[in-house]
């Protein structure tokens, strides 16, 4: 089970990556993910895969998603030390035919 408070990126690495999927349209409170590397060329728009290896009746699913905002952040710690913490949000993307009718609606309005 996994506890309430997510665990901080440890002060000793120097960056890392916190991403959490949207809820009712709000950043959550807790990540889905915590990498020890960071992301730094997410963009906006990007399409992801998040594949669950944790063990329960879901292991080896595919989350197809999209990042909706990334906000990188610099934590100062005492001495001359600092991390690089990346802060992904994204959202569940639609398979097969909604994806197709969302993709449509983008280049409509582009063109």
């Amino acid at each position: 089970m996994r506890s309430k408070k997510p665990p901080e990126i440890p002060a000793v690495k120097a960056e890392g990556t916190y991403i959490y999927v949207v809820e009712e349209g709000k950043w959550p409170e807790k990540p889905y993910v915590i990498l020890t590397t960071a992301l730094f060329w997410l963009q906006e728009g990007m399409l992801l895969e998040l594949q669950d290896l944790r063990p329960s009746s879901a292991m080896g699913t595919l989350m197809r998603v999209r990042v909706l905002e990334v906000r990188p952040q610099v934590r100062v710690f005492p001495g001359w030390y600092g991390q690089v913490v990346v802060h992904v949000l994204v959202e569940p993307f639609p398979e097969g035919e909604e994806a197709l009718r969302l993709v449509e609606e983008v280049l409509r309005e582009q063109g």
